[in-house]
């Protein structure tokens, strides 16, 4: 079943119009007649990369929003609270989601029925591109996906989540490519104050508490890699952080310990 009409696609872009042109391009390459609708909700600082990003969206016929300079959770709320469809996807300018995946995986996730159609979110795989490559012929089987999770699942609490981020295993779905239960994320706020880097992590450990998370490593796009990016950047505080959320579970808190034990470790013990 095709649920072309239940999702809705904002792309957020803010003094980026060279990555903006390769995403709207790569998206009209696959669209291949899904109607999933798309709105460039632009932020930029300047007015060359405003008027750039305007004149973009027309070329493909885009819906085109325009805010000024507003910080990113309010960025993320007032498209929220705008959103007509049930389900609604942020996606980053840098990064590239293919259409046609997206469709295929969506509707099959939806397909499965069951607790997926009041979960909270669900996460999607992706492959990885460097911060200077261009829209890729194929997908690169040697930069491999970003997430090394083997089945899909089900996340229902937050310590479960959240010691996801604790491993070296890259195991959990990449930031961007979440597709949103409306109704169900509108009362959690993001906490960048508290967390920093990982204020993702924190919105979406309550999301999964509140209504699940489900992991689907069904690869729908490329995740771009930049250095010192949002949750992929690792911080000893924002990590501490992080096991306060889930503090009184005794398992996650064993489990921090012993990853911050092996780290120390690694880094004492001679090569």
């Amino acid at each position: 079943m095709k649920h072309s009409n239940f999702l809705t696609i904002f792309i957020f872009t803010r003094d980026r119009p060279t990555y903006l042109k390769q995403l709207l391009e790569y998206v009209r390459l696959t669209q291949r007649n899904v109607n999933f609708e798309i709105i460039v909700s632009d932020n930029s600082t300047s007015l060359n990369s405003r008027h750039d990003n305007y004149l973009l969206s027309n070329q493909y016929s885009f819906k085109y929003i325009q805010h000024k300079n507003i910080s990113f959770e309010n960025h993320f709320y007032q498209n929220l609270m705008a959103c007509n469809s049930p389900w609604v996807m942020f996606l980053h300018d840098d990064d590239l989601i293919n259409i046609a995946w997206l469709s295929y995986a969506f509707n099959e996730s939806l397909d499965r029925g069951g607790m997926i159609l009041n979960c909270g979110a669900i996460g999607f795989n992706s492959y990885t591109l460097d911060s200077d490559s261009g829209i890729p012929d194929i997908p690169n089987p040697n930069k491999g996906l970003f997430s090394n999770l083997k089945e899909s699942r089900f996340i229902l609490n937050r310590s479960e989540f959240v010691k996801s981020y604790f491993s070296n295993k890259v195991e959990y779905m990449p930031f961007p490519f979440y597709i949103y239960n409306v109704e169900a994320i509108k009362l959690h706020r993001f906490n960048f104050t508290y967390f920093g880097k990982y204020a993702d992590v924190d919105f979406l450990s309550r999301i999964s508490e509140s209504s699940g998370v489900y992991w689907d490593n069904t690869p729908v796009g490329y995740y771009r890699f930049h250095h010192g990016q949002d949750s992929a950047a690792y911080s000893f505080i924002h990590h501490f952080r992080l096991m306060k959320q889930c503090s009184n579970h005794i398992s996650s808190v064993a489990f921090f310990i012993f990853h911050q034990f092996k780290r120390l470790l690694l880094w004492i013990l001679p090569k």
